[in-house]
């Protein structure tokens, strides 16, 4: 299973800052056990300021944040809660 999620690394009233991390989980079972792995991988960082949103990908280039936005709606979600209060 594969799910992308935003974690908040920083915010402050002029700045947020937040990893989209991809998580894969794996689950499997026999008659005598059970076994779960995980792996998270970072995907890219989206900083948002006063003036502007951007994104940069996990080799520190930068990347489109609609595409993201748009994929992701808790992280659309974030971005439009930071720039209302601000």
């Amino acid at each position: 299973m594969k799910k992308i999620r935003v974690k908040e690394v920083f915010k402050d009233a002029s700045h947020l800052v937040m990893a989209i991390e991809t998580i894969h989980t794996q689950k499997d079972r026999t008659d005598s056990s059970c076994t779960m792995s995980g792996l998270i991988q970072p995907v890219a960082i989206v900083v948002c300021n006063l003036e502007e949103t951007y994104a940069l990908d996990i080799e520190a280039q930068p990347t489109a944040v609609e595409p993201l936005r748009r994929e992701i709606p808790e992280l659309d979600f974030a971005i439009g809660s930071f720039h209302r209060r601000n």
